[in-house]
């Protein structure tokens, strides 16, 4: 009876064994999946000011053992300043397995201001202001935030030109021969722009032969 009674018992703790071992879960070691929405150029490029604010498409995770999972962002687009903008997105499964996958938006600044007309108006510092004008201005294919004047100042040949960030525009210190009489013109200064560039006013100084003078001009878009 004692070796029927510790074969039973052997029995018993073996398929205890057994039991135990054939119920232990394999462990969890296998990130998500991250898949971001409409990742194409529709989406990743987008022209400066085109809006306000950068609509981001997002994303999803899937994984093997807990299905969907929660997928959060970081970093920003500045839809105002032209570059390149890396979003990051996360996904962490129960397990604590997490995985990364990132977004890149080109912020293209460079094609914006092509071929828009405005109505410009200058106004020298202590003089009446000039009779306006229709000036077309353009941007360079080559340089981001780059805009180029065709009459600057109100001179004939007043090719000079700005580079804008944010909502100023700078005017670096260049020499332009024009105006009639030609004479080579030192043009400086810098101004602000609203929203989508619809106006633009630019504080500039200029020095011709020694002589300085200031003025601004002011561009409302037709």
């Amino acid at each position: 009876m004692k070796k029927i009674a510790l074969i039973l018992a052997s029995i018993i703790i073996i398929a205890g064994m057994f039991t135990i071992s054939s119920c232990t879960k394999t462990e969890d070691t296998t990130k998500p999946v991250i898949t971001l929405t409409t990742d194409d150029a529709t989406h990743n490029r987008v022209e400066q000011f085109s809006a306000a604010t950068y609509t981001d498409p997002g994303a999803t995770a899937t994984d093997d053992e807990d299905k969907t999972v929660t997928v959060t962002v970081s970093g920003t687009v500045n839809m105002a300043l032209a570059g390149d903008y890396i979003l990051t997105y996360s996904a962490t499964d129960k397990a604590g397995n997490k995985a990364e996958k990132t977004r890149t938006v080109t912020v293209d600044g460079a094609i914006y201001v092509d071929n828009f007309t405005y109505t410009a108006t200058d106004y020298p510092d202590g003089g009446s202001a000039g009779t306006p004008w229709q000036e077309t201005l353009t941007s360079s294919t080559l340089t981001y935030n780059k805009i180029n004047f065709q009459r600057f100042a109100d001179y004939d040949n007043g090719i000079a030109y700005g580079t804008i960030s944010g909502t100023t525009i700078t005017i670096p210190t260049q020499m332009v021969t024009c105006g009639s009489p030609l004479a080579d013109r030192q043009f400086s200064g810098s101004g602000t722009f609203t929203n989508n560039l619809t106006s633009i006013t630019i504080n500039y100084t200029e020095v011709t032969n020694g002589t300085t003078a200031t003025g601004h001009t002011t561009f409302v878009r037709n």
